[in-house]
């Protein structure tokens, strides 16, 4: 490419420079695009964009794609070690970094991707409340309706209120005896609700959309 460039038989220059920065907008445009066909969850989208400005760009920065290999990935693990980050998180945040690489191998800004590094993640029980610690969760809920919460920022200022009312007791059963998630509950509607009859057994099932 070069020998004909110099020689003139054509205009053709080398590819210009790309950075993560580049790869990212393109793979956001990307996954709003699934957001949009309910491939994909919106939260996830607006995770992915805070984990990239928060951990990712720090590191890569302006860094030529070309010159992302094994060698600085196993860096950045490193670097998201030393922010003492669990090795849970630590394997997300370079999942999203292979999935970028994966979008500049698609756009042909590289022609192979690295290995990914390995993280030893090792499966942790979940904690959970005994009968003792959820009838106090329940006890506290009740004794607190009415009272109001103030959320402030760094400044003291007061950007949020949130005023504790009997629903929340309510939605605490609701939510054990349904093993719904949080973020469930901002989808779920009155048409999600179905009254089903199985071997003679009545019971209600919900059929809300899909989140996590």
């Amino acid at each position: 490419m070069l020998f004909r460039s110099n020689s003139g038989e054509t205009a053709s220059q080398p590819s210009s420079r790309k950075t993560l920065r580049a790869v990212a907008n393109s793979l956001w445009a990307k996954n709003e695009t699934r957001v949009k066909n309910k491939e994909l969850h919106k939260d996830k989208v607006e995770k992915d964009k805070y984990v990239f400005e928060r951990h990712i760009y720090p590191f890569f920065k302006d860094m030529d794609l070309k010159k992302i290999d094994g060698e600085t990935l196993e860096e950045f693990k490193t670097y998201l070690s030393n922010k003492e980050l669990s090795p849970a998180t630590q394997l997300s945040y370079i999942q999203l970094v292979m999935s970028l690489l994966n979008q500049a191998l698609l756009k042909r800004y590289i022609t192979h991707v690295p290995p990914k590094p390995r993280v030893r993640v090792d499966d942790e029980a979940r904690g959970y409340f005994n009968e003792e610690d959820y009838n106090k969760l329940k006890s506290a809920a009740y004794k607190n309706i009415g009272a109001v919460y103030e959320f402030k920022n760094t400044d003291g200022n007061v950007y949020r209120r949130t005023k504790i009312t009997p629903e929340l007791y309510l939605l605490i059963d609701f939510m054990v005896h349904t093993y719904i998630r949080p973020t469930d509950i901002g989808v779920l509607r009155h048409r999600h609700v179905h009254k089903v009859v199985r071997n003679k057994i009545e019971f209600i099932e919900l059929r809300h959309p899909s989140t996590k």
